[in-house]
Parts: structure tokens; sequence; C-alpha cells
């Protein structure tokens, strides 16, 4: 395993009010939408928004880890980016997961960037 120096420069940082979000990730155009109208707190709606730890998952899959032919789960997947990415880097079975409040919302977010039958999505209280 490779450490990796963490400098913070994410470009997307200032933009967690849209209600639609472009990433680009390698070659790879990803967008979502999130819910930032939601009453968030550490407790409740969480998973409605994209994070900048999701975020920088999602980079370092796309730049540092070899999945393909792998399998992905995802604990806690809310927008699913991390899901996404571990998919259109070649992954062969990726599984996103979250409480069932979540669940629509990520599937929304996946049928926009993948064919839908691609990520598996699972309740799972972790």
């Amino acid at each position: 395993m490779e450490l990796v120096k963490w400098r913070y420069r994410n470009p997307y940082h200032d933009r967690r009010h849209e209600r639609e979000r472009m990433f680009v990730i390698g070659s790879h155009t990803v967008i979502l939408d999130q819910q930032p109208s939601e009453d968030i707190s550490l407790h409740q709606n969480t998973g409605f928004l994209i994070w900048d730890g999701g975020y920088l998952m999602a980079k370092f899959i796309a730049e540092r880890v070899r999945v393909t032919d792998k399998s992905c789960l995802e604990l806690g997947a809310g927008s699913a980016l991390v899901s996404i990415v571990a998919h259109l880097q070649g992954a062969s079975r990726v599984v996103a997961t979250d409480l069932t409040e979540y669940l629509q919302f990520m599937r929304r977010n996946i049928e926009r960037n993948v064919p839908s039958q691609s990520i598996e999505v699972c309740e799972l209280t972790w």
C-alpha cells in the first residue's frame, strides 16, 4: 500500500449548495444530484450531499487503485460517486449500500451515469 501525501485541492469544494454537481475524474464526467436544502446534521440526511471525502476516494480509485475485474463494496454510498467511479474504472461487481431513505436517491444518480444494472443498490445499516 502506498501512502499519499494529502493536500486539499478540491476544485469542487465551494459547490456544496448546488442541486447538481459535475465531476471530471480521470477520463469520465460524472453528474450527480444532491439535496442541499435538506436539514443536514451529523445524525440525519448526510447521504444527500457529496462530501469531500467521497470526492477524494473517487479520485484516489481513478488515479491510484486498480479495480479492474475486482468486486467493490461502498458502505454509506449516499450519492454513489465512489461506486460509479469504481464501475467506470472496470470493477466487475459494485455494490452501493446505505440506509433505506437514500436508496432511491442513489439509484437516480447511478442511472444518470451508468446502465442501471451495473451497480447493485442494497439497504445496509452499519
